[in-house]
């Protein structure tokens, strides 16, 4: 989903949006593989998965990518926020390389919940 406030400041158009990978974004219950990639691989428009204070990993879109001192920066947006995250509990304006699980290259939606269904039937028996 095209949100035209922040793409707007970073010079993304509707167009080049368009041209993303996952254009129209995914859905709880999608699966998504992954790849390792070398952070001066990735590019804005780039699904990217990164690790930050919580314990599941964050999966977001590459928005803004610079580099400091030799080391690779990312910031990242979901589709349907209206804007990057920078909270306590999480930051994806600053995100270093190190912090990278991979890049989203396939999605296989729905199978995702059949695991879903299984948590949420242990949990109903603890």
């Amino acid at each position: 989903m095209f949100a035209k406030y922040l793409y707007k400041e970073l010079n993304i158009t509707k167009e080049k949006f368009l041209k993303f990978p996952f254009k129209n974004g995914f859905n709880k219950g999608d699966i998504m593989i992954l790849v390792g990639v070398k952070p001066e691989n990735l590019k804005i428009g780039d699904i990217l998965v990164f690790r930050d204070k919580q314990k599941d990993p964050i999966i977001h879109r590459i928005v803004k990518k610079w580099k400091t001192n030799g080391k690779w920066y990312f910031q990242t947006k979901g589709d349907h926020n209206l804007q990057s995250i920078d909270s306590p509990k999480l930051n994806e304006v600053g995100i270093s390389e190190d912090r990278i699980i991979g890049k989203a290259v396939i999605r296989i939606p729905y199978l995702g919940w059949i695991k879903i269904a299984f948590v949420k039937l242990i949990n109903l028996f603890r």
